[in-house]
């Protein structure tokens, strides 16, 4: 039987952004941890500098929790990586979505790090394993159906993938999407030829 895989490296790296944010915060520091949302990047922001040079982090195999406690409670959840290869995880998450290279900043007096995403449209529900229309009925008619069937059984699906597949032009295979994407049944990742599609 084909295995389907729901969550993606991208919201993987996420959630390691933010326990990245909370491990290392200095907590007796000034203006707390800041996260903003925007509609092309996540911006993660903690009270306290690093304790690993920024070469050191983007290359990984180095870590210097400042909360190794509160790291040991995420490991059991399976978020956060204790080999110190958090970062370098996340860019290379970014890398394949076709995302620019995160970019970490730090300023001093107060000290602070901020660590920025850059994204497409994401459905941040999924992160936290929630996620759309548990409870309402979609109807998908035709090829609405077959493309949705086709998107469920891989883990992610490029447009140039449903033409092949539908053996239609690029036109009315983004209309498909363009559909299934207003109905919240997908969701997509990237811009342009990078743009993924996945299920919701």
């Amino acid at each position: 039987n084909e295995k389907r895989i729901d969550d993606t490296k991208l919201h993987k790296s996420i959630r390691e952004a933010l326990c990245n944010t909370l491990v290392h915060a200095d907590y007796y520091g000034t203006r707390g941890i800041v996260i903003k949302k925007f509609k092309n990047r996540i911006e993660f922001s903690n009270p306290g500098c690093m304790r690993l040079s920024l070469e050191e982090a983007f290359e990984g195999g180095n870590s210097d929790p400042r909360n190794d406690t509160m790291l040991k409670i995420f490991s059991l959840i399976s978020i956060g990586e204790r080999s110190g290869f958090g970062i370098s995880s996340i860019v290379e998450a970014s890398s394949l979505a076709g995302f620019p290279k995160p970019k970490i900043e730090e300023n001093f007096k107060p000290d602070r790090t901020k660590l920025t995403l850059y994204l497409g449209e994401l459905d941040l529900s999924r992160i936290v394993g929630g996620g759309y229309g548990n409870n309402r009925k979609v109807e998908l008619f035709g090829d609405e159906e077959k493309t949705f069937n086709f998107i469920s059984k891989r883990e992610s699906t490029s447009r140039l993938d449903l033409e092949k597949y539908l053996g239609y032009g690029k036109t009315k295979c983004s209309l498909i999407l363009k559909s299934l994407l207003k109905k919240e049944v997908i969701f997509k990742i990237g811009e342009g030829k990078s743009t993924r599609y996945y299920k919701n």
